[in-house]
């Protein structure tokens, strides 16, 4: 996601941002039932492969938000430190 979909569309403002690497993930199908321009992919277990992308920081309260502009249900997503 892009810094201006926070900005933009979400209200949002990240309060840092870092190039990213997943080592042995890879990513599945794109969902069909995205909304707008939402592109929500899933990641999954995968030896031969990486995934590149943007990480963003934001408070516990915007993930909340965040998930809930996705369409995901509270407590489907585990926060990572």
């Amino acid at each position: 996601m892009h810094e201006s979909a926070f900005l933009e569309r979400r209200g949002m403002r990240p309060l840092d941002s870092r190039i990213g690497r997943l080592e042995v993930i890879g990513c599945g199908s794109i969902s069909k039932e995205a909304k707008g321009k939402a592109a929500p992919a899933n990641i999954c277990p995968d030896a031969s492969a990486e995934v590149w992308g943007v990480l963003y920081q934001i408070t516990g309260r915007e993930m909340l938000r965040l998930n809930a502009t996705e369409g995901v249900p509270a407590g489907d997503i585990a926060r990572i430190g």
